[in-house]
Order: structure tokens, then sequence, then C-alpha cells
């Protein structure tokens, strides 16, 4: 869910979904590893305003039968409060799906009230849907996962909060996931704690989404401390660039929501380019995803520039929690860039604002929401292989592009050196080392296993890429392709990619030394 500030009134505004009541959800990942438990999540917000008493909670099947019920009798009244619940799910193992339903039974000012799921007005009850998965997410030695764009609740503002960071890390567990960088929006983390005002000489959020990020990462999960930081293009305009990793904050504020018309970005994107120390990776945030009318005229937000991005930006993140026009153009942006003779590596995320099982948003301000499972959590996800875990390791595999980005099946370039695997995604080889080189294919039963893997290739200063072969899947789990004969001509780089209609995975290039060797 994208979790929606419904408070938010200035001046005299009236608002069609502003009640004297918390916001109030529950939430639970949109799929879960085999044996593992189901973490359900009650997020409430803002009951220091409408305070209430958490009396009990009830969990339903698709068939209204009860499977779950516990009295909590809890009187909740700070800004924000979540309490997790590990729910036991073997007598629904041999289901591929879940359809479940919670009834929140609180107390408010004297007066019982059940809420189903949520209490966002004028949205419809939707189900909470699961997929157990029948094994796990796709492996290979040293390959972990991550969703490369995410927000936490030190993302607080006018519109939209996003998820805490225990409830994060339990989902992103019970998923498959192990590392988890938080990209709160800059101009959300000058701010004060749980409040929209600035924060003049201090940074309480940055200082406590530091704290948080080491309090709950352990040995099976890593969070990596970032920002989505708004900065300027060559036109003056506001764009998003993920910097993870940066230990100190980077401020930019230009499209927040009460500046308006005082809209001029702090920095443009290259100069803090410049500022930033290795090993810092800095991702075009959805590169080609299009503003609104309203935020190009109130937040000044534009786009990035197609013609001339800078050397130093590391890569793109062309996959925004769904894969429409905007992901079609920024594959293209990214090809592009190839075909220049750039390095520049490919990113999947999702832009989660906590929704992790359903897509809500403020439609129009103070009139209507909206909802769909796109951009949920973990939907579209970033497969890291390094060699270590730790965060320098992680900041390593991003800043090689040693990585894919899929929706199901793994691709990674590699070879096995002494019994391990190693990849070369995003690696310059020379045309002996190519010989060596196979495109490895890991899938699981939970993927569409069918369709083509196509090998592309580029030559620096050609107009477009040439497809060199394809081969089919045929519901393989597991395979290794040559990749020698897709090298009949001398190329720049090579590349793979999966584009069904329910399958996606695009590998990061291996670059091609074709100078002759001395």
């Amino acid at each position: 869910m994208n979790y929606i500030e419904t408070h938010f009134r200035p001046g005299l505004i009236y608002s069609r979904y502003y009640q004297k009541m918390p916001e109030i959800l529950v939430d639970a990942p949109s799929f879960i590893l085999p044996g593992k438990s189901l973490p359900l999540a009650i997020i409430i917000k803002d009951a220091h305003l409408f305070p209430i008493r958490l009396e009990k909670i009830i969990i339903k099947d698709e068939l209204g039968k009860e499977c779950y019920s516990e009295n909590i009798s809890k009187n909740v009244s700070e800004p924000l409060f979540y309490s997790i619940r590990e729910i036991n799910i073997d007598k629904f193992r041999e289901k591929s799906f879940l359809e479940l339903n919670v009834d929140i039974e609180i107390t408010r000012k004297g007066k019982k009230y059940t809420i189903s799921n949520h209490n966002l007005k004028g949205l419809k009850k939707e189900s909470l849907k699961i997929k157990i998965l029948k094994d796990k997410l796709p492996e290979i030695k040293g390959v972990h996962y991550a969703d490369m764009h995410c927000h936490s609740e030190y993302t607080w503002d006018e519109i939209e909060y996003g998820a805490p960071l225990e409830v994060i890390a339990v989902f992103a567990k019970s998923m498959g996931f192990s590392y988890q960088p938080i990209t709160d929006h800059s101009y959300d983390l000058d701010k004060k704690m749980h409040s929209c005002d600035v924060a003049k000489k201090s940074l309480p959020r940055w200082d406590a989404l530091s704290q948080d990020v080491e309090r709950y990462s352990d040995d099976q999960f890593i969070f990596i401390r970032g920002e989505e930081v708004s900065c300027g293009n060559d036109q003056g305009q506001n764009i998003h660039m993920l910097v993870m990793g940066n230990s100190d904050f980077i401020r930019g504020r230009g499209d927040r929501g009460d500046y308006l018309l005082r809209n001029k970005p702090d920095y443009h994107y290259r100069e803090i380019l410049e500022t930033l120390p290795a090993p810092i990776p800095a991702i075009a945030a959805h590169p080609k995803e299009k503003s609104s009318t309203a935020e190009g005229l109130l937040l000044n937000r534009g786009s990035w520039d197609n013609e001339n991005l800078d050397e130093k930006l590391t890569g793109l993140q062309i996959v925004n929690g769904h894969r429409g026009k905007e992901f079609q153009e920024g594959r293209k942006l990214w090809i592009k860039e190839l075909l220049k003779g750039r390095k520049l590596f490919i990113y999947a995320g999702n832009d989660a604002h906590g929704h992790f099982n359903h897509y809500q948003q403020i439609q129009i301000p103070f009139i209507s929401l909206k909802q769909n499972r796109e951009k949920i959590y973990g939907r579209y996800r970033t497969a890291l292989w390094m060699n270590n875990f730790n965060r320098e390791a992680f900041l390593e595999a991003v800043n090689s592009g040693n990585c894919c980005i899929t929706d199901g099946p793994l691709l990674l370039f590699g070879r096995y050196e002494n019994s391990d695997f190693q990849s070369v995604s995003g690696r310059t080889l020379n045309k002996v080392e190519i010989a060596d080189i196979k495109l490895f294919y890991r899938s699981s039963r939970d993927v569409v296993n069918k369709g083509e893997i196509i090998f592309y290739a580029g030559n620096n200063g050609n107009d477009c890429e040439k497809e060199m072969g394809c081969v089919a899947i045929n519901n393989r789990l597991e395979f290794e392709i040559n990749i020698e004969e897709y090298f009949k001509e001398e190329h720049s780089y090579l590349r793979a990619e999966i584009l069904e209609k329910d399958v996606l995975c695009m590998t990061n290039p291996v670059f091609i030394d074709l100078r002759p060797e001395t």
C-alpha cells in the first residue's frame, strides 16, 4: 500500500477523504518464500491527533472463515504506531495464493468501530493477496536481491509516508531479499520528526534513519542508507537521483510540496556528482517518468536530459514498478547511451512508499484516492552478484553493474573459477576471455519459463544494436549458453534480455576490449 496522508488541509480547504480518525491499515508481502510464516503489519498514523484503543484483530480467509484472532487491548496515541504479527499458514501450504481480510476492532471516544483492511474513505476494501512460492527466488552462489527504490517512514509529508524500517526488514526477509537501500526524499529528510516543518539547526530524521539502518540490519539482511535527491537538470527543472551509502546528507528541496512556486533546484545533478566520493553510486531515478501538468507548474518537475547524461552517473533505474511507456523509453535511452560508448548500467525498483500489497495514492488532491497493484514492493527487483555480504560489497556490485533486473528468472554472464561461480556482468573483457564466458539462466517453478532469451550487440557510434540470436527457454529451470558464438563480428558490448508478456529479465552488458593484444 502507498501510505496516504489524509489529514493535511491547508487553510479552510474541504477534503472529501478527511476524517477525525487516524489512518489505519493492514499490510502484507505480495509473496512469501516456501516454509515462511506470513508477517502482517498493523499501521496507525496520527493517533496523537485522534487517539484510539486497539481492541482486537480478526483474520478471515476468502470464504469469510476466521483463521486467526487476537485480543490486543492497547491504547494508541503516538504519531506512528505499528505492530507486526507472524501468522502460521501451514494449513494453507497447498494453495498457491492466499486472499485474506483483516478486521480491526477499535474504540474511539467510547464508540466501537470495525475496520476491514483500511479506513481510507472512497477506496474499495480490497483483500490482501499473497502468493505462496513453491521455490526460493532463483539462486546462484553470490546473488542477492534488492528493491533499488524504496521509501521508509522518514518520507513523511503532506501527501504520503512510508513503512517503518522494522516492517520493511521483516517483510523483505520473508520475500527472499537480503539488501535494502532506503531512498527517502531529500526534501523530507531535513524536517522535524513526525512534522512537515523544516528542522533549522539539526537533521533529526537523517540521524534517526542512520540509527535505524544499523538497528535493523543483521547477518541476513542489510540496510543501505541513501536518499532520493531532488536536483536540477539542464533546463533548471527538478529531477530525482538515487544516492546510496553517502555519509553526508545532500540537501534538495526544489519540489517540496509546501514550496510550490519557490521551486528552483538547490543543486544541478552534476554539482552533486562532483562532490560524491567513491564508491557512492548515483542513479537516475525513473528517468523517463512524466510529471503531471500540475507537478510541472507547481513543483517545476521535469525529466532527465536525453542528450547529455554526465559521465559520472552510475546508471538508470529504468523499471519503476511497471512496464509501461516509461520503461520502454528508459530502455531506449540506455541503449542510446551504450551506443555512444558509455558504461551505463540499469537497475529496477518500485518506488514503494510502504505499499507491499496494494498501491494507494491521492488521485485528485482533497477529492479522491485510487489504488492498484503497480509499484508494490519487490515486484521488480535487482539481482546483484558479490563475493562478500556487507555494505561495501553491495556498493561495489551497484557501481560495477554486476547485476540484472528481473521479475522472475536470473540472467548473468559468468564463469566458474575453481568450482566457484564468478559473475562478469558489467565488466570489460578481451577477446580471449570471451571464450570462457557463459550466460547463466536460473529460474524456479513460480516463473513462466517460456519465450526466448535474445542477445543484442552494439558498436560505438552505431545508430542501433544488432540482434545476434536467440535461445528458447522451453520450460527449463536452469541452463548455460556459450556466448562466444554470438561474437561472429567485432562488437563493443553484448547483452541479453527476456521481454515476454509475463517475464522481464535484462542483463547489464559485458564490454569488449577490441584492441589487439600486445
